[in-house]
């Protein structure tokens, strides 16, 4: 039986680097029998972190959009250009608002059990990945979701770059094939 995967993207460029490898993962999950659905967080517009409140109590259709979602995934995804040695600030609110999650209260809302990041950079030196994996790291250890898999990308800026990158591509379309699988990380 397949698996729930919600991919959360962050980029502006609907056709940028980072949603063009977090394609590649959709295709990839799909084909291996697993249910994807995608979270635009760059356009959602949902409010910053305030407090501890769960999306469901924001009272506007983005949050509780999410927070259906994030009941109904078994897996997340995370993927986004790296601004700034960051997520982009889309991106960043939603992992903000993952916090209240994490206490009791919020994981009788919660499903995820495992999650991947796809992060791309213009610049090709891997210190330019370092912030993000640190909170990416930090957020899934709060959460108590297993890391499963990083895919990574330095060197490409101009949008579709990446497709020229058939490592990254097929690292990303065989990390979304081997949700669900025993032992199947690529």
């Amino acid at each position: 039986m397949g698996k729930n995967v919600l991919i959360i993207t962050g980029s502006p460029r609907e056709k940028g680097n980072s949603c063009t490898l977090a394609e590649a993962f959709r295709q990839g999950a799909e084909k291996s029998g697993n249910e994807v659905k995608v979270f635009d967080a760059h356009n959602c517009r949902i409010g910053f972190y305030s407090g501890p409140t769960l999306l469901c109590e924001d009272g506007d259709e983005p949050a509780g959009e999410l927070h259906q979602l994030l009941g109904w995934a078994d897996v997340l995804v995370f993927a986004t250009p790296v601004y700034f040695m960051g997520v982009t600030a889309g991106l960043k609110t939603v992992m903000d608002r993952l916090s209240p999650y994490a206490a009791p209260e919020g994981k009788k809302y919660f499903n995820p059990k495992e999650s991947y990041l796809i992060a791309t950079a213009t610049a090709a030196n891997p210190e330019m990945f370092e912030a993000v994996c640190l909170e990416y790291d930090y957020l899934m250890m709060k959460l108590g979701i297993k890391h499963t898999n990083k895919i990574l990308v330095g060197g490409v800026a101009g949008e579709g770059e990446v497709l020229e990158r058939e490592d990254a591509m097929e690292k990303a379309i065989l990390s979304g094939y081997s949700v669900g699988k025993i032992g199947g990380v690529y």
